[in-house]
């Protein structure tokens, strides 16, 4: 059974494995409906069953406690469910303890006690982060951090104390918890009413509805709601332990206050939901509270801050009122009772007898309360008073009809007239209702109840006014989203007042105003489009709005044209059809039907008609002009070409203009002149508007007739703002241009109505520079603005051009009128309605600028006659802005809006909202502009700048990613964001602060980012957000939502590498992040850290962390706080402890603890946190060695191997889903393999093969996969790299993804599809199952399974190679490294060019390969399946398309080589591990062997010895010695091969084909040449010696080389002539080389040729070597003992070279001998074999003293080259001595 996320088991409670979720953060979480509806914490936290009941019942959420709730607390606090914790990080007794004296204190049930308590002990590490903060003032950004923490967190003096302050803070957490449970359930109360936002098909709104309903069903109904606000209201019914409690008493007045504002709107939206009237016992114990509390009009807190609560209180106690009457159903079923009784025909609906309105007691007291309220004058109850009135009337009008009703059927009747007669007719239920309404207090009036209420209410108490006023107030109060619906709710409510009154009031101003303020409430700093759209559906379906107000502003229309423009624009949003349609405004102003106008005293030109009607009626007898000329041009001009955005027609031009002669009127107002005349006139209202608005510019073509008014900028700032809202309302361009073609009818044909308002704006700018202003300017400005805002959407080009020659910027003139409106307007009044409309312009401006990237680019004209195609865009730009013109206009005001937003926090803000608002947008914009330029596309590699798509929006970018500032307002405003740790701050502004808070720390990582990218300076940047921690720890414990923020800012800031900040120094690095902290701060801040995500359990929060705490471990000044992650303690603590201090108890685990604690159940953990956690292990290792050991000590290895054995590789052409949990399945692999490997190089240091016994059997998955790197889809990328730009003009690399914009593992990793999505969303073949779209999402898919593999290839390579050293000691290891060798050489047969990083690849596998099998062989693996790496190996080489006789670069030979020598390694087990045998017992050579050998030999030695003789003419680089000696090892490779010789004959045969011999004679010819090169180093002479030898060891091959006269040209190569020079070469003169060119070269050579030729080759080699006398002199004696002298300090030494030598010249002289002798059977002249000048006695005896001294010979060895001290290394460092002494026996046993 899972466990309940409310209460989850205490044991997980408190180990923090399943944290407490604080009501409070739940509260926070669901008030952000947008978010709220995709949270999955939050919606599994809801949907616990424990959680619905608590919510459904928000009156009482906890209950009383009793017996059963004292079992169920005893059973889970029971010792077999919980226990103490051993190292003291929670004190078990304490909680319960708290919780009993909790539920006894505050009568709740002791579960729900210990609940709190433990939410208030997981809150103590953020509360103690606070408080401490707020104590602290040693620092400027410590003193800007102040809270409103009532609760001290200083040193407590006593334990009685101390418990008091904890109990008092538990209160708190209590009355917090309550408060937060009511606020939850009004949101859903609200929620569930609301059927039109976005989030209502999503669960929260299904879950709201439910919720709702089951509050109905228990106790929370109107009446509990009702006698719960009497408790909170009355101080009497508080609990004692709160009354004692100065300090809190005070919070939890606050709270009461709170709370009531939650009753009141359950309250309302359960009375407004209600399809039926109230109870009357409802409505009685409503007004009887409202009675008692004079309509809360007295009501007063404890503390003048809590004021701001009462405004909202008796605004909804005021609705309320209002909607217990339910004024339209009551009326209308008062109608239908009152008929249906009189008819006498009973319907069961309208005969209930718990209807307020027909019980006289209810009525009774309800006439009562509101009379009294009428005597008081109370203003709060006019609303109720003036519905009273209504419903009172309607009483009137029921007892009429019943009464006419009775009356008829009583003369109808004889009965009844008889009845009548006698007085005994029955009252009637209305009647009677009426007779009590009927209150003797009334006098006069007593008859008129209804006259009387209405009377006062409107007439006294102004009702209008007062609607406006709640109006605004429950708007202003409920502007979060959430609070939305309880808004609308409220204000319908208060409508209905309104429209059931039109028929019995005048039309007014005040009746207008209210309406106005319903319609559309002008809260300051705020804009509620959510809660205006439903309204005005609902104003407008009444039958009463249209009649009495819209249709009476329609008469009225022009001569009072302001009602008729702020009702259009409020319904603006409405159409004709529920899907949309044609606006509702604009059928009705297109077809205006009349027009009224004032004239002039003398004006005369009508007449009357229809006289006898007397209904005034008049005809005109001449043309009536609306408007006169103006000082611009002609009316009729229609010079020069039209640039209007929409053709105007000119058929209806005159209508708007001109009453025509004959049309029928009527005269308004008879009695008075001068006369109003209201003209029936068939004309479009529109062009009349557009008309008059053209009046106001300085040049008007036209002006307004006399004796009518001008235009005031008022009512044109009106007319725009209706333009403006129908622009809102329209949903495509054609419907845009419509609109503005209709307002612009009448205009001249050069120009429309854009470029009037244009020229508007440009006019009012001006004035405000030139300080000339008018009234009514700023607002016409306003409005302007946010005319070109929205046009934005529908036609950019407009804007742009307008703001590359407007006033606004000053781009021409350099005069900003921006600046100027601001600075003289807007900062002294502090309002910044002007500033706040040019910042969401701004920001609109560069969504449009990211999004036409590819949209203004001319479009690519496919063939006419291939149609129309699915990725052709549905929409044909009219016009393209040119790029030069966006880039001056962001250009240009980018750097206005820094300056504005290092300003504002300067500038005195009357409204806060509008601060936060700007600064929300500014910093918004600014890091999506950052993102847009720098997050995609490629990178130029001189200036890091991004030159594709985007390049246009770089300039502006620069302001904000390289340019040098102070982060002092940005700071500002993430200090604002700790306001959020007051628990009373409304949700809107809570809403407002949270978004502002998260704007500015996405700010701050992405200027970091992009600084990085752009490689800029960042220590600067990232060093002034350290020090800022003070704040963002607060942050951090502020609210959860931060926490991820938080953490990447400072991940970013601690990520910066000073070094490539070339402008500062190394000393300029990044502070420490402990050390802006104080030290008690820093403990509970490191306690809050190691919290990760609680209490809301959310991955993407823990990741941030995690990463966090990696980069704090990789960052160089970070020592403290790394020392914390890893040990639990910081330095100084430990400091204290070796001088003698207590050691500090760590409560609790290490974070490195924890995390290997998780990571022990890696099988049950998701790869994100996995990878998270991996990530940090891996870093911790890195940063202390010692972390290796307390990796080793728990099950993390052993189940982490496990994980490892059961992985299994990619599926390929798997689903999307599977690829991406393959890349993450892989990363941790990778991870995994990392640690490892340096937990196994620790071990090993320390003797320790544990670990590795533990993973030789667990290492098939990685031996066998990780080397393969072929996920790669080539198709697809294919596919996408061609048709994206077929299709769309851009390249796919354009979207590849920067630094500034990373992404995880999945299907936006490597190519930004939202940026893409913005760009390329316009196209008809982006979105869809086969759009673009998908297939990038695909892409990225592979792409991140593509990395992981080359992640875990790179790892296993570091892991393999520390196992490779192990295959000597460890034989069971050998058979994994083989088969990891062997694919690794397979994964780069099969490898594709086309993958990203292939070269890499290629490489990293070929070294890979090179260690393993470097390693097999160095320890003589015997395993068959060594032999199978051969062929792999040389199909490698021969595919290789790089090589030896193609390169041109140095690099292009890094991959052949490590090929090459891989070969060569491969060879070795065809060498050392026994071959069969034959009958003959000579070894027998496979002929696979052979063949491959052979192969070698002709198609990859002999061309590489050629074409490196070739590279060195031109470049010692592309032919480096080691290249040849590698050359030479492959040759003596395949030499060595037990049965080798039979290839000889083919070898030899292919040596001699390729001239082999001759290129390494030509070599050592003029290698002396070479030396002088390369520092007078004879290596190639060496190399090309050794070749010969290698060569000549092939018998066949040798004879040839003799016959063409090698001997000779041995002999005359100058570097020769050193052997001839006295005293000779030997091993320790300045060249050692040429001993190796006499020792180990000329002396094999001769061995050879005489092994080969015999004794017709040995009187060449007698006179050859007796051509070096000096030489042979020198060997003769090398091996003398002889004492050491100043000349030559090398007397007596011997080196292994030297014995060699010996042996040889022995060997020669003896075979030289031989040939002597048998020279004559050979057909050789015996005496023509001249005797070798050699002393063979002296060397004998030398030799004998060698091998017989074993002392002296010990002192006499010395190692002569590097491969001899080598040899001296081994077999304890007698190595060299050893092979000597074999060496020398060997040679005088030949002696």
């Amino acid at each position: 059974m899972a466990s309940s996320s409310y209460f989850p088991p205490l044991h997980a409670c408190l180990s923090g494995a399943s944290p407490v979720l604080p009501w409070s953060t739940a509260r926070d979480l669901l008030s952000n409906v947008d978010s709220a509806a995709s949270d999955t914490a939050i919606e599994t936290f809801s949907k616990d069953a424990s959680t619905r009941s608590v919510l459904s019942r928000p009156l009482q959420p906890f209950p009383a406690p009793s017996p059963a709730s004292k079992a169920a607390y005893d059973d889970k606090t029971a010792q077999i469910h919980v226990t103490q914790s051993p190292n003291g990080q929670y004190d078990l007794q304490q909680l319960k303890d708290d919780a009993t004296w909790l539920s006894r204190e505050v009568g709740i049930d002791e579960q729900s006690a210990l609940r709190c308590a433990i939410v208030e002990w997981q809150a103590r590490p953020a509360g103690l982060v606070l408080g401490r903060l707020e104590a602290e003032d040693d620092g400027p950004a410590r003193k800007r951090v102040r809270f409103n923490d009532s609760v001290s967190n200083g040193q407590v003096n006593g334990q009685d104390e101390a418990t008091e302050r904890r109990r008092s803070k538990l209160l708190r957490t209590c009355v917090e918890e309550i408060s937060a449970i009511r606020a939850c359930s009004a949101v859903l109360a609200g929620l569930a009413t609301d059927t039109s936002s976005p989030w209502a098909q999503s669960w929260l709104r299904h879950y709201a509805k439910s919720v709702s309903e089951e509050m109905g069903r228990s106790s929370t109904s109107a009446g509990a709601c009702i006698q719960t606000l009497r408790s909170l209201t009355d101080v009497g019914q508080w609990p004692s332990a709160i009354k004692t409690r100065p300090l809190l008493e005070a919070i939890y007045s606050d709270h009461m206050l709170q709370d009531s504002i939650s009753v009141l709107r359950i309250l309302l939206s359960t009375v407004y939901a209600s399809e039926t009237p109230a109870r009357s016992a409802d409505v009685i114990s409503w007004y009887k509270l409202m009675g008692d509390s004079a309509f809360f009009a007295e009501m007063t807190p404890l503390s003048p801050a809590s004021q701001i609560y009462i405004p909202t209180i008796q605004c909804l106690g005021s609705i309320s009122s209002v909607a217990l009457l339910n004024l339209t159903r009551t009326v209308n079923d008062m109608a239908r009772r009152t008929e249906a009784e009189a008819s006498g025909v009973a319907y069961p609906e309208l005969t209930r007898t718990d209807c307020f309105y027909a019980n006289e007691q209810c009525m009774k007291e309800v006439n009562g309360v509101l009379l009294s309220a009428t005597e008081a004058n109370i203003q709060l109850a006019s609303p109720a008073i003036y519905a009273w009135s209504l419903i009172t009337q309607s009483i009137s009008e029921c007892v009429t009809t019943q009464r006419f009703i009775t009356d008829e059927a009583a003369n109808d009747s004889p009965t009844a007239r008889r009845s009548s007669s006698r007085g005994q007719r029955p009252m009637l239920a209305m009647e009677r209702i009426l007779d009590v309404l009927q209150d003797h207090t009334l006098g006069e009036q007593q008859s008129e109840p209804a006259h009387y209420f209405a009377a006062a209410a409107v007439d006294s108490m102004h009702v209008h006014q007062v609607i406006e006023r709640m109006s605004a107030v429950i708007s202003d109060s409920m502007s979060a989203p959430a609070d939305t619906p309880i808004a609308v709710a409220g204000r319908i409510v208060l409508f209905d007042v309104l429209q059931v009154s039109l028929p019995l009031i005048q039309y007014g101003e005040e009746v207008l105003g209210a309406a106005f303020s319903l319609l559309g409430p002008d809260v300051p700093g705020k804009h509620l489009p959510q809660a205006s759209g439903p309204l005005a559906k609902y104003a407008f379906d009444t039958p009463a709005f249209r009649t009495y107000l819209l249709e009476q502003a329609l008469a009225r229309y022009p001569y009072e044209l302001s009602p008729v423009l702020r009702l259009s624009t409020a319904l603006a949003s409405l159409s004709t059809a529920p899907s949309g349609g044609e606006s509702i405004v604009m059928q009705y102003l297109d077809n205006m039907d009349s027009m009224t106008v004032l004239s002039s005293s003398q004006f005369r030109d009508y007449q009357i008609v229809n006289e006898d009607e007397g209904q005034n009626q008049v005809q005109l007898m001449t043309d009536w002009s609306l408007f006169t000329a103006g000082p611009g041009t002609s009316l009729n001009s229609n010079a020069g070409p039209s640039t209007a955005l929409v053709t105007t027609h000119s058929a209806d031009t005159h209508e708007a203009t001109l009453l025509q002669s004959g049309s029928l009127g009527t005269v308004l107002n008879p009695d008075s002149r001068p006369f109003v005349f209201r003209w029936e006139h068939q004309h479009s209202g529109l062009a009349y508007l557009g008309a008059l608005l053209s009046t106001l510019l300085p040049n008007a073509e036209r002006l307004v007739a006399e004796p009518a008014s001008p235009l005031d900028n008022f009512t044109a700032a009106e007319i725009v703002d209706l333009i403006t809202a129908l622009l809102k309302a329209a949903s495509t361009r054609d419907d845009a241009e419509h609109i503005l073609g209709r307002f612009g009818d009448v205009l001249s044909a050069n120009s429309d109505i854009v470029g009037m308002i244009a020229e508007l704006a440009d006019t009012e700018l001006l004035a405000f520079h030139h300080r000339s202003a008018g009234e009514g300017s700023l607002e016409l400005l306003v409005s302007c603005i946010s005319f070109f805002t929205i046009l934005t959407t529908f036609s950019p080009e407009r804007v742009w051009s307008w703001l590359a020659r407007s006033a606004l910027l000053g781009i021409d003139s350099g005069i900003s009128g921006l600046v100027a409106v601001v600075s003289v307007a807007e900062v002294p009044a502090g309002r910044f309605r002007f500033l706040s409309a040019c910042t969401k312009l701004y920001t609109d401006l560069v969504n449009d600028a990211i999004t036409g990237l590819i949209r203004r680019r001319p479009v690519k004209r496919m063939d006419i006659a291939s149609g129309r195609r699915r990725w052709d865009s549905p929409i044909e730009s009219p016009e393209e802005t040119p790029e030069r013109t966006i880039s001056a206009v962001l250009t240009s005001f980018t750097p206005l809006a820094c300056d504005i937003l290092r300003s504002v926090t300067e500038w005195d803000f009357t409204i806060a909202e509008e601060r936060i608002e700007i600064v929300t947008a500014l910093l918004t914009t600014a890091t999506t502009l950052m993102k847009a330029a720098y997050g995609a596309g490629l990178v130029d590699s001189v200036t890091g700048v991004g030159a594709g798509m985007a390049s246009v929006l770089v300039p502006a970018a620069e302001a904000h990613a390289t340019s040098a500032y102070s982060l002092t307002p940005i700071m500002t405003a993430l200090q604002q964001g700790l306001a959020l740790s007051d628990s009373s701050l409304a949700s809107s502004r809570r809403q407002a602060i949270t978004t502002q808070t998260d704007a500015a720390l996405s700010y701050l990582t992405t200027t970091l980012r992009t600084r990085k990218h752009c490689d800029r300076a960042t220590s600067a940047v990232a060093g002034e957000i350290v020090t800022a921690m003070p704040i963002l720890a607060a942050l951090f414990a502020v609210s959860p939502s931060f926490k991820a923020p938080v953490a990447e800012v400072l991940t970013e800031a601690l990520t910066t590498s000073p070094s490539s900040d070339l402008t500062t120094s190394t000393t300029d690095e990044v502070p420490s992040v402990l050390s802006q902290l104080s030290a008690p701060s820093t403990k509970k801040f490191l306690s809050l850290l190691s919290h990760l995500d609680s209490p809301v359990k959310d991955s993407a929060t823990e990741r941030a962390t995690w990463k966090f705490f990696a980069s704090v471990l990789q960052a160089g000044n970070q020592h403290f706080f790394a020392m914390y992650l890893l040990t639990g303690t910081l330095p100084r603590e430990k400091l204290r402890t070796l001088n003698g201090a207590t050691s500090p108890v760590t409560k609790g685990t290490t974070v490195l603890a924890y995390a290997l604690e998780q990571l022990a159940g890696i099988h049950d953990l998701s790869p994100d946190r996995a990878i998270a956690l991996l990530t940090f292990i891996a870093r911790a290792q890195e940063a202390w060695i010692f972390a290796t050991t307390e990796v080793r000590k728990g099950d993390f290895v052993q189940n982490a191997l496990a994980w490892l054995e059961e992985l299994r590789p990619a599926a390929r052409g798997g689903h999307s889903v599977n690829e991406a949990l393959t890349a993450k399945e892989y990363i941790m692999a990778s991870l995994i393999s990392e640690i490892l490997a340096v937990n196994l190089h620790a071990s090993l240091e320390v003797g320790d093969k544990s670990l590795l016994t533990l993973m030789i059997p667990k290492l098939e998955f990685l031996a066998s996969h990780a080397a393969r790197v072929d996920g790669y889809n080539v198709s697809l990328h294919r596919n996408l790299a061609r048709n994206l730009p077929e299709r769309t003009g851009v390249d796919i690399t354009d979207f590849r993804r920067t630094a500034v914009s990373p992404a995880d593992i999945g299907d936006a990793h490597v190519y930004d599809v939202e940026i893409a999505d913005r760009v390329l969303g316009h196209l008809g073949g982006w979105a869809g199952e086969r759009g673009f779209q998908k297939e990038m999402q695909k892409a990225n898919l592979n792409l991140s399974l593509v990395d992981a593999e080359t992640r875990l290839l790179r790892s296993w390579r570091t892991l393999a190679s520390e196992l490779a050293d192990c295959v000597q000691a460890e034989p069971t290891l050998r058979p994994v490294m083989i088969v990891a060798a062997k694919q690794a050489l397979e994964a780069n047969l099969e490898a594709t060019l086309e993958t990203p990083y292939a070269a890499e690849m290629l490489q990293t596998r070929a070294e890979l390969a090179f260690v393993l099998v470097e390693r097999l062989t160095t320890a003589k693996a015997a395993e068959p399946e060594m032999k199978t790496l051969l062929p792999v190996a040389w199909r490698l080489v021969k595919s290789s398309p790089a090589n030896y006789d193609v390169a041109t670069q140095l690099e292009d030979l890094t991959y052949y080589t490590t090929l090459l020598q891989t070969l060569y390694l491969a060879l070795r087990p065809h060498i050392y591990i026994s071959p069969p045998t034959g009958e003959r017992a000579q070894p027998l050579l496979a002929t696979q062997t052979g063949s491959i050998a052979l192969d070698i030999a002709a198609h990859t030695i002999a061309p590489a010895f050629r074409a490196l003789c070739a590279n060195l003419h031109s470049s010692t680089s592309l032919a480096s010695p080691s290249d040849f000696a590698l050359v030479t090892s492959l040759l003596r490779g395949i030499l060595a091969m037990p049965g080798a010789a039979s290839l000889h004959a083919q070898v030899a045969q292919t040596s001699t084909s390729a001239n082999l011999a001759r290129g390494a004679l030509s070599l050592f010819s003029w290698s002396h040449s070479l030396s002088r090169q390369i520092g007078d180093d004879n290596v190639y002479g060496e190399l090309a010696i050794q070749f010969l030898v290698t060569l000549t060891s092939i018998s066949p091959l040798a004879e040839s080389i003799a016959d063409d006269g090698a001997l000779v040209a041995l002999s005359s190569a100058s570097i020769s002539d050193a052997f001839r020079r006295h005293s000779g070469i030997g091993p320790f003169d300045q060249q050692p080389r040429l001993f190796a060119v006499w020792a180990e070269g000329f002396l094999p050579i001769c061995l050879h040729f005489l092994s080969a030729l015999g004794p017709r080759i040995a009187p060449q080699i007698s006179a050859f070597l007796n051509s070096f006398p000096e030489q042979l002199e020198r060997a003769s004696t090398a091996l003398s003992p002889r004492s050491p002298s100043p000349r030559d300090p090398h007397a007596g030494q011997v080196t292994l070279g030297l014995v060699k030598e010996a042996r040889s010249l022995l060997l020669i002289s003896s075979s030289l001998r031989a040939a002597a002798d048998i020279g004559a059977a050979e057909g050789v002249d015996g005496s023509e074999v001249e005797t070798l000048a050699y002393k063979e006695d002296i060397v004998r005896g030398d030799l004998e003293g060698l091998c017989r001294g074993e002392r002296s010979r010990e002192d006499r060895v010395v190692a002569g080259t590097l491969s001899e001290e080598s040899i001296a290394r081994t077999k304890q460092g007698r190595g060299l001595v050893e092979e000597v002494a074999r060496v020398a026996k060997g040679a005088w046993d030949i002696a």
